[in-house]
This record gives structure tokens, C-alpha cells and sequence, in this order.
């Protein structure tokens, strides 16, 4: 038998006829026998192909033409981008997709990017949605703990909750849960809790559409709102603004307005909480750049009323306090004590009213209007001590009322400290009197 003289140096699909008959076909590694019949074909390439064979070029894929004649590297892809033409596309960068933009392929970065476990937006003007229907939500949190979720609870109420399920339940049931919701129904804004293991969601704090704030508490509990003031020599402040006009366009405070108001509730009957304390700021003046006066006015419910302006005391803008009831005491039950060193004192002189001006006061009984069943006072008419003490009488504005909308303006006030001090001259007088009666007797 004849020896097989392969040829040196062949190159892919390279054959060989060799002397028994038999044909060779070198695949890059080794000579193989090509079975009769079976020879690869020969000759210029149809259809889809074009050059000749036994190494042909694909021109077209069914039908359309191939757009590009470098070779497909690892990652490339052929995209149709016209008709028919197929062109080559390179491998793109990472974290980007092949995408459409109406007439050509291109790679587009994708909205989202990973690194470890973080997924983070590649475009921060994008706003991220949840498919799906009304509980759609946002999970944090692993498989087995407690989660937090931010969830569309139903078709008018998103929730930022913790330790919630979307069944209502409790990942961790030894842990308490948490809620922060937006309500569009109610449109109100609200903070609840469940107990740990609890089956009730109490609400601690609640906002309305009108700005009401408030602080329902829960059983057993009575709510404490702290403000500090840390590293100054003030503490915190609560304070309350009130202007006429519209919030965009304030306009000046009026005579009687309320600038701020606390207020004490209970519960007298039933579930109904009612309003019976009451500490008001209040305008004394329509306010200016110039002026602006102001009192403190205390409301009080009397003993067996319901009425909660039937009694009242105020501070004045001029630093005095008034009172409605009969009697103002002291722990100690003595006289009020004020600065009276003479060197505080100018224009000093002597005070002329004694005897003849008591003998014209007219002292009289009375009881209040604001307090019909009251106790009966004792006192003066300040519009008769006018005329013989006008010392003793000024003017004020105040509401006669609690339920009038103004004050009333030139309403009297009595000062009787001047009675007393011409009660002493009164006295001198009749001392003397007696003296020269007991005199003339001797």
C-alpha cells in the first residue's frame, strides 16, 4: 500500500486525495476522512451566501442583506436597522440595554444600577412606580424580620409603615408597629402605633386640612409636648399669631381680637369633651406701627355652671390685674404691700378730701349680672363716687358681655384706695372734734 503523503502547512478545509481512493479534509486539528458521497460542495455560493466554496460569505438572513463584513466579535449581534439591511452591533457598555429608538438599535443606559446589594437610579429626575392594583408596596427589610413598607393602602390612603404585613398583621409580633398616614378621603395626616402583639392602631398624633394639630394620647396616658431650649438663656416658646386678611396678605390686629388661646377640656356627660378653662392674649387696640396694646384674660366656669365666661380676670396693658368675683385674697390675708419710699416720690403734697367728701358716699349692696344667683357685693356706684372722688374713677374698654363680639368702650373702674386715705383725714377731723368738745366739757 502506497503512503499517505499529507500536504505540510494546510489550511482549514484543505483536502487531500489520497492513493488508496479515500479523500482527507484537515478541520484545523486533524486529517479527517471524508465519506463518499458526503464531500463538501464546490463552486460560486447561491441563496443567502456569496463567494465560492468551500468558504463562502453570508451576505443575507432570509432574505435581507448584511449590512457590515467585519467579523462578529464576542458580544456582537446583528440588528435590523432598515429594510432589509442588517448591520452589526457592537457589545455595549455595562448596565445598558438594546433598545428601539424608532428607526435604529442602540444601546441605552438602564434605569437602575447594581453594586453588591445596592440599586441605585441611573437618572435621579425619575420618579419610580409600583405596578399593579391599590396595595401596591414598597418592601425593606429581610424575609424574616420586622419590614418597613411604603404602600398604597387603599385607593385614597398611602402609609410609610414598620412591622405591618398587607394583611394588617405584624412581621414580628414582639415587636410594636408603626404607621405614618396620608389619607386623601379624610384629608387628614396622622401617626399611629400598635401595641406589640396588639390588635388596635391608637392614634398619637393627627393634622387636618385646616392645620388643626392634636394629640389624642391612649389609655392610661397623659401625653407631655416638650419644647427645649439647649445652650441659650431661653427655653422653648409657644406662640401664637393671629392677623385680619389672608395668610398671602396680612392686614393690621383689631381691638378685641384673640392673639392666642389655651384652653382646659373635659368630659361632663356622655363621650363629649367640653371647653370650661380658657386663657386668652387679647388687642386692647386696633393695632398700628405705634401701638399695639394687649391683655391676659382668664375665663372660668363658676361652681354649677356650664358657662364658661361666667367669671373672668385679666391683666391690663397697663400692668393691672381686675377680677369678677367679690373677693381678692392672699395667703396671708393681709394688705397688699407697693413700693412707697419718698425717694420714689415727687410733687408730694397734702391730700385735701376727708370728712365732708365720706359723708356724701353712698354705699351700696348689689350682685353681678354675669352672676344673677351669685353672692351678694358690697361697694359703690362709681358713676355717684365720680362726682365727689373723681380720683377714684377711670375709664377702661371691656366687653359688658363675654359674648359680645367688641368691648365696650368709657366702661367705669373704682379705685378706692383714695377713700381710704381721705378715711384718715375723716378721722383726724372727728379727733378733733371730740378734743374740743372734751375741752368746752372741762
Amino acid at each position: 500500500m502506497a503512503a499517505l503523503d499529507f500536504p505540510n502547512s494546510p489550511t482549514n478545509g484543505q483536502q487531500y486525495a489520497a492513493p488508496n481512493g479515500a479523500t482527507y479534509q484537515w478541520d484545523g486539528v486533524v486529517w479527517a476522512v471524508v465519506p463518499v458521497g458526503s464531500a463538501p460542495p464546490s463552486g460560486p455560493a447561491g441563496g443567502d451566501l456569496t463567494g465560492t466554496y468551500p468558504n463562502p460569505t453570508i451576505a443575507k438572513l432570509a432574505g435581507a442583506a448584511v449590512g457590515t463584513t467585519t467579523p462578529l466579535a464576542r458580544g456582537d449581534i446583528l440588528v435590523a436597522n432598515g429594510t432589509p439591511a442588517l448591520t452589526r452591533v457592537a457589545l455595549g457598555a455595562a448596565n445598558t440595554a438594546l433598545q428601539s429608538n424608532g428607526t435604529d438599535a442602540v444601546w441605552s443606559a438602564l434605569p437602575w444600577s447594581v453594586s453588591g446589594a445596592t440599586l441605585t437610579p441611573t437618572d435621579a429626575t425619575k420618579s419610580a412606580a409600583v405596578p399593579g392594583g391599590t396595595t401596591a408596596s414598597y418592601l425593606i427589610g429581610g424575609a424574616t424580620t420586622a419590614k418597613a413598607r411604603h404602600r398604597l393602602w387603599s385607593t385614597n390612603v398611602a402609609e410609610w409603615s414598620y412591622n405591618r404585613t398587607d394583611a394588617d398583621a405584624q412581621d414580628d409580633a414582639t415587636k410594636p408597629s408603626w404607621a405614618m398616614s396620608f389619607n386623601a378621603t379624610g384629608d387628614t395626616f396622622g401617626i399611629f402605633r400598635k401595641a406589640a402583639g396588639g390588635s388596635t392602631w391608637p392614634t398619637l398624633l393627627a393634622i387636618d386640612n385646616a392645620g388643626n394639630l392634636s394629640v389624642p394620647g391612649i389609655d392610661g396616658g397623659s401625653p407631655v409636648v416638650s419644647i427645649t431650649g439647649i445652650g441659650t438663656s431661653a427655653g422653648g416658646k409657644v406662640a401664637g399669631r393671629q392677623a385680619r386678611g389672608t395668610l398671602a396678605s396680612p392686614s393690621p390686629t383689631l381691638s378685641g381680637d384673640v392673639l392666642a388661646t389655651f384652653t382646659g377640656s373635659g368630659v361632663g356627660s356622655g363621650a363629649t369633651f367640653s371647653e370650661q378653662a380658657i386663657w386668652r392674649a387679647e388687642a386692647t387696640e386696633n393695632w398700628t406701627a405705634s401701638a399695639r396694646g394687649t391683655r391676659w384674660v382668664a375665663y372660668m366656669t363658676p361652681i354649677g355652671s356650664t358657662t364658661v365666661t361666667g367669671s373672668f380676670a385679666y391683666f391690663d396693658s397697663a400692668g393691672s390685674l381686675f377680677i369678677t368675683g367679690p373677693t381678692g385674697q392672699k395667703a396671708s390675708g393681709t394688705t397688699w404691700a407697693n413700693p412707697s419710699d419718698p425717694r420714689l416720690k415727687q410733687d408730694i403734697a397734702p391730700y385735701a378730701a376727708g370728712l365732708a367728701e365720706i359723708a356724701q358716699l353712698e354705699p351700696i349692696t348689689y350682685r353681678l349680672k354675669a352672676q344673677p344667683d351669685g353672692p351678694l357685693c358690697y361697694g359703690f356706684d362709681a358713676e355717684k363716687v365720680r362726682d365727689v372722688f373723681p380720683e377714684c374713677v377711670s375709664e377702661t374698654s371691656m366687653k359688658l358681655d363675654p359674648a359680645d363680639e367688641e368691648p365696650t368702650p368709657g366702661v367705669l373702674t373704682f379705685d378706692m384706695h383714695p377713700i381710704l386715705v381721705a378715711l384718715v383725714n375723716a378721722v383726724k377731723d372727728l379727733a378733733a372734734r371730740v378734743s374740743a368738745l372734751e375741752g368746752a366739757a372741762a
